[in-house]
């Protein structure tokens, strides 16, 4: 049986030479690899093999859903040597950096991937002249960047979705709530954000924040589905029925988005998404693209926006699931 380590190709190079992920299938064991390049371009991060491409976008997508978890990353030494390895929330290892010869330049390689997943240019150390370095000093206190870290979690099967939202500046700094509260986010935010910020968020905050509940079907050919469990490439839809006073008024325009939620590594990804006009019969569905979520169990979490001359209204319900 192979140890961890031996399951890399350390001595495959960068296939395209550039910054950030690449994909590609090895001539010498036919398998499907990812890497990160650092900004020259050089392999910073390597995954193990895959038997398909499908099988390796899936781990590159579970790395770049744990690599900002701070307790998804393990440091190790080797000799005088450091690297660090990425796992998943089932403590599965998805990728192995290369050797460098100390943690502070380990972190460094770390802060670099970090920036690059955000969508954000990593800092470039340069030299500053003295007129700026003075400049700098007399700017007004106070961070130029907020970031936050948003999470949702089931702390049990028949117990109701849980939340947390931290101020990445201070891990002290944080609030609990249940069930997607966006009025406690939106306040969590907004006690943290500058004036402008604060404004913002209150131009962007919907009338109706909180959303009716509804039942959640599953369907399979048109009929509900028998059993909880599909394979990655099933096809399937996700149907919502509003309440009976809206089933016989004017055809209403509607939103429908489907997201599954990992109840093993907490990540989200939206699977199902479709806008029409709500039928007589008051249900609507959108069909589910289960081939983007790794094997493990789901919750579905479905919101129907429905755009009333009133106003607008949300219906939110969920569904368990199992991927095989």
């Amino acid at each position: 049986m192979l140890s961890q380590k031996e399951k890399y190709d350390f001595s495959q190079p960068s296939s395209s030479g550039k910054a950030g992920f690449e994909s590609f299938r090895s001539d010498k064991d036919g398998l499907y690899y990812f890497h990160f390049n650092d900004a020259e371009g050089l392999a910073l991060l390597f995954s193990q093999g895959y038997s398909s491409m499908k099988s390796c976008k899936n781990g590159l997508q579970s790395l770049e859903n744990n690599i900002g978890l701070r307790e998804r990353l393990d440091y190790h030494t080797e000799g005088k040597a450091h690297f660090f390895t990425v796992k998943a929330g089932n403590k599965q290892e998805i990728a192995r950096s290369r050797l460098f010869e100390s943690e502070g330049e380990m972190e460094k390689a770390i802060g670099f991937i970090l920036e690059e997943v955000r969508g954000a240019a990593p800092a470039v150390a340069r030299a500053v002249p003295a007129a700026t370095a003075v400049a700098e000093e007399e700017a007004p206190a106070g961070p130029s960047k907020f970031s936050f870290r948003l999470d949702f979690y089931k702390p049990g099967a028949e117990e109701p979705l849980r939340g947390r939202i931290e101020y990445a500046l201070n891990r002290e700094d944080k609030l609990a709530f249940e069930g997607v509260d966006l009025d406690k986010i939106a306040n969590f935010l907004a006690s943290h954000l500058p004036a402008e910020g604060k404004a913002a968020l209150e131009t962007a905050r919907p009338r109706d924040w909180k959303a009716e509940e509804a039942e959640v079907r599953i369907l399979r050919e048109g009929s509900p589905a028998e059993s909880p469990i599909f394979s990655s490439d099933a096809a399937f839809e996700v149907q919502m029925k509003v309440d009976a006073r809206k089933e016989k008024a004017e055809a209403i325009p509607y939103e429908l988005q489907v997201y599954a939620h990992s109840l093993e590594e907490g990540s989200w990804v939206l699977v199902g998404e479709k806008e029409g006009r709500l039928p007589q019969t008051g249900r609507a569905s959108a069909p589910v693209m289960a081939m983007a979520l790794h094997p493990g169990a789901y919750r579905l979490v479905a919101t129907l926006k429905l755009h009333e001359k009133e106003r607008d209204t949300r219906i939110r319900g969920s569904r368990l699931i199992q991927v095989c």
